[in-house]
């Protein structure tokens, strides 16, 4: 790409932002630079407990933080594109219907990528929390959309899946993480017929040199929701652990509206040995852990785990989704326990934490798998798909 070919807009709710998207943005971002792409971010807002990023281009941030599909900030976008005349516009999982404005434009090419798992999207408005989400709001049209989708369920899909019809067939591409969301979305969209549209680009990583100091600690990274994440699960696996595991530490790190209803849980179970942590993005995340425990109901195609691998920790996760069939290769770099047996996932546990042996041979073979994930490797899969549309 030459001139302003190499202009690229990344567009995502929250930056400089804590989670998995974000920091993925900020690898492909760097890759892409370093290819001599221009690169820019614009947000929604800044995350309140912003984390260092390393991204060395330029944020700038919509003027309604409120609305990202406001008519203020929709014209605003179609602004900032013609003047910059970025290339590629490249929405990282924003609910917004900005791809409409460019479905027509050859020169400025919209590009929507799912980090989700499509079946958590039907899933989601089921757990729309009304003291959280709607009571807040004050909007009759979100207690009305809350009413629909806690007594016609159905009615919350067939939207859903419209609105997902519409972002396929209206962006340049569509990109999902891995085959099985390909397939599924052809499947429920299009009766298993191929579309050319929906692209298969996974999440990249960075695998260091070395491997962290191990320890023996188990790590729990991620938001604190109970809808798809369910830290509660790995407090209780801890409980089936308590007369087993004294020498073994679990290490909580992360944040969300669940944290005080999570600490009050691990009291009343009496818990020993565990610890409450801030949210860490860099590689001190892995330092002292051997085991990453993962308790999701839904995950796209997690990015600690991927991570974990890379460091040399052995992850133990539910079976949530065919994700893990390509993130991982089950019983040799990763332990995939059936969803949601909380019994059998504290034996998994157990068995790894007193058979070094195994735990290290692992360890090993997860940092050699996730090579294929190299963020230079994922960011050239990108660069050849922007050729493509261009």
């Amino acid at each position: 790409m030459n001139g302003n070919a190499d202009k690229i807009l990344i567009i995502l709710d929250a930056f400089p932002a804590l989670g998995g998207v974000a920091k993925v943005s900020c690898l492909l971002a760097g890759a892409w630079q370093r290819q001599g792409y221009r690169v820019d971010i614009l947000a929604l807002r800044a995350a309140s407990a912003a984390p260092e990023t390393g991204f060395s281009g330029r944020c700038c941030y919509l003027p309604d933080s409120r609305d990202v599909d406001s008519p203020r900030n929709r014209e605003y976008i179609r602004q900032l594109v013609t003047e910059e005349d970025y290339r590629i516009i490249l929405n990282q999982g924003v609910v917004t219907s900005t791809y409409l404005d460019f479905c027509h434009d050859r020169q400025h090419r919209f590009v929507n990528v799912l980090h989700g798992c499509p079946a958590w999207l039907l899933e989601r408005p089921r757990h729309m929390s009304f003291r959280r989400q709607v009571w807040p709001s004050g909007s009759a049209k979100a207690f009305l959309r809350y009413v629909m989708v806690k007594v016609l369920p159905w009615w919350s899909d067939r939207r859903v899946k419209r609105r997902l019809k519409t972002e396929i067939e209206a962006s340049a591409a569509y990109v999902v993480l891995t085959e099985s969301y390909k397939k599924q979305l052809e499947d429920w969209l299009y009766d298993g017929q191929p579309q050319d549209n929906i692209q298969v680009i996974a999440n990249p990583v960075v695998v260091p040199p070395t491997m962290p100091a191990k320890g023996r600690t188990v790590l729990f990274a991620g938001r604190y929701t109970k809808a798809d994440k369910h830290p509660e699960r790995l407090l209780r696996v801890w409980k089936r652990l308590a007369t087993r595991s004294h020498s073994w530490t679990l290490r909580m790190c992360g944040e969300g509206p669940e944290q005080a209803s999570l600490r009050r849980l691990a009291r009343r179970l009496k818990l020993g040995n565990v610890q409450f942590l801030p949210p860490c993005l860099d590689d001190r995340l892995y330092e002292g852990c051997s085991l990453l425990a993962q308790t999701s109901s839904y995950e796209g195609m997690s990015l600690v785990v991927l991570e974990a691998q890379a460091a040399g920790v052995v992850p133990v996760v539910f079976d949530s989704g065919p994700w893990l069939q390509t993130a991982t290769v089950p019983g040799k770099t990763a332990c995939v326990v059936p969803a949601f047996d909380v019994q059998a996932f504290a034996d998994a546990l157990y068995d790894l934490m007193t058979d070094t042996p195994r735990r290290e041979a692992m360890a090993d073979a997860g940092r050699q798998y996730v090579g294929r994930f190299d963020s230079q490797a994922i960011a050239a899969q990108w660069t050849d798909l922007f050729n493509s549309l261009l």
